[in-house]
């Protein structure tokens, strides 16, 4: 099999990877006057050191951390920011095609939307589409264009269908994107093919932090972003809704705690405070987690309890099934949900879907709301912060369960609770094999943003409205106003 319309490679190609994870309705450090949240690169630094180790020349342009610096007030102004980041980040691509001339250029696709119906995200498709169809214009040596990344996972064909590009890597990159190269360049692989290898290497692979070219860690610690580290990959559940298992496999795959504690270290040093341990569930094997957070402590790491350590802030998806005594001694001790006044409390996140077992139970979640209550117990033993995050329209999901929920918000009194309301359909998920058929039938409708019925009800805005001001009712005379957000 000789591969058809691609130029050939050299032996050690020259690779520009781009952080393609963009969208002009939603791309910019403001957003109505207000800081929008920027995610550290992390897949594409891993993806550039796995390539670098293998003798491959590498360099990175990191399209969202480019920014025109302005403020909004009004929607219209916002929208003018929006487009003018995009012209810049536009020419910027452009510009360093045509001078590097590289032989690939990998694109790294994290997210295909924002999830959430009132985000009013739209779909990164298009901006990603825009920067295929710029490099595919603009370059002058024809380069080999590939599309990775955890978005890009979720539905690789549909995706690569959409750009055209020539192919596709699903699922973690670092033996793969080397791997794809080789089967280029001996004409093996047919332009337009998916590819996957396994990354069985990941649990002792030495991720140096900061040296790849086009990464500056330092201007995302300086913009308060936290540093990023992976301690674990694959997820054994089987949530219906969730992509994770087909983005990273169901196997465990549990990262050396030093190496992952080596990598902290390093964020350190280019002046982080914050850290996200980016795992699908960080505590999901507690005996991996606590492991790594005794090393927190040991290495002097965090602030807690008179550490002195540099991190002030920790942030991980947690699951209430996965909590014994020992694990909140250590969020204590590391300052993870302490308090440190009236107004400043740090908090434990638990990442629920409902409050009835009901629910839960529709979803295929693993845990009830005992294993709430328990985890909750828990962290009241030492006095810490809650915040609790919960995803309304699941399977079973009615008024009745809905009351459910915001009863149980009541009775544990978290220091801030959101809600989501809709459940987002995407492919390959249990989700969207139950309405296959009926909301969508080919994987390319799924593109666009497809919520799943709240008790049989198809979600529009009339409906997630209505469930927001039944939430809010149940809510008022508890909370605060800034203590329930709405996603």
């Amino acid at each position: 099999m000789k591969t058809m319309g691609i130029r050939n490679l050299p032996q050690r190609p020259r690779i520009l990877l781009v952080n393609a994870s963009t969208s002009t309705q939603y791309d910019s450090p403001v957003f109505l006057g207000k800081p929008a949240p920027m995610v550290y690169p992390l897949g594409m630094e891993y993806t550039a050191e796995a390539l670098k180790a293998r003798g491959f020349a590498v360099s990175c342009i990191d399209l969202p951390s480019m920014f025109i610096n302005k403020s909004a007030s009004h929607q219209s102004e916002l929208m003018g920011v929006l487009l003018e980041n995009e012209r810049a980040r536009m020419q910027t691509l452009m510009e360093r095609v045509r001078r590097d001339n590289p032989d690939i250029v990998g694109f790294s696709f994290r997210n295909f939307d924002g999830s959430a119906f009132n985000s009013q995200l739209g779909t990164y498709l298009k901006a990603l589409d825009r920067y295929v169809n710029l490099v595919r214009q603009e370059a002058q040596n024809s380069p080999v264009l590939v599309l990775g990344g955890s978005g890009f996972s979720i539905a690789p064909q549909s995706i690569l269908d959409y750009t055209q590009a020539d192919y596709g890597i699903a699922g973690p990159s670092e033996a793969a994107f080397p791997a794809l190269i080789e089967l280029i360049q001996q004409g093996e692989i047919e332009p337009g093919s998916v590819f996957s290898r396994t990354f069985d290497d990941f649990a002792s692979t030495v991720y140096p932090r900061g040296q790849v070219d086009g990464i500056n860690p330092w201007q995302y610690a300086q913009r308060g972003v936290p540093g990023s580290v992976q301690t674990r990959r694959g997820c054994r559940k089987r949530c219906d809704y969730c992509s994770y298992p087909g983005i990273e496999g169901r196997e465990d795959n549990l990262r050396s705690a030093d190496l992952a504690l080596d990598e902290m270290g390093q964020l350190i040093d280019f002046g982080f405070s914050s850290m996200w341990l980016i795992d699908s569930v960080f505590n999901q094997s507690l005996d991996h987690a606590k492991a790594v957070l005794r090393g927190v402590i040991e290495r002097g790491y965090a602030s807690g309890s008179g550490g002195g350590g540099a991190i002030r802030n920790w942030h991980a998806f947690l699951t209430p099934e996965a909590f014994d005594r020992e694990l909140v001694e250590l969020f204590d001790e590391i300052g993870w949900g302490i308090r440190r006044g009236a107004s400043d409390t740090e908090t434990v996140m638990l990442d629920l879907d409902s409050g009835s077992d009901r629910v839960l139970a529709g979803s295929n979640k693993s845990y009830r709301r005992s294993h709430i209550l328990d985890a909750v117990d828990l962290l009241k033993e030492r006095d810490l912060g809650i915040a609790m995050d919960f995803l309304i329209g699941g399977q079973g999901e009615d008024l009745s369960t809905v009351l459910e929920t915001c009863e149980l918000v009541r009775q544990i009194k978290p220091e801030v609770v959101s809600f989501q309301v809709g459940v987002r359909i995407y492919p390959r998920t249990l989700l969207a094999q139950r309405y296959h058929g009926r909301l969508w039938h080919t994987e390319a409708d799924l593109l666009s943003p497809t919520f799943a019925p709240i008790d049989g009800e198809p979600l529009d805005v009339a409906l997630w409205q209505r469930y927001q001001s039944i939430i809010g009712e149940q809510l008022a005379g508890t909370f605060a106003d800034d203590q329930i957000v709405f996603i």
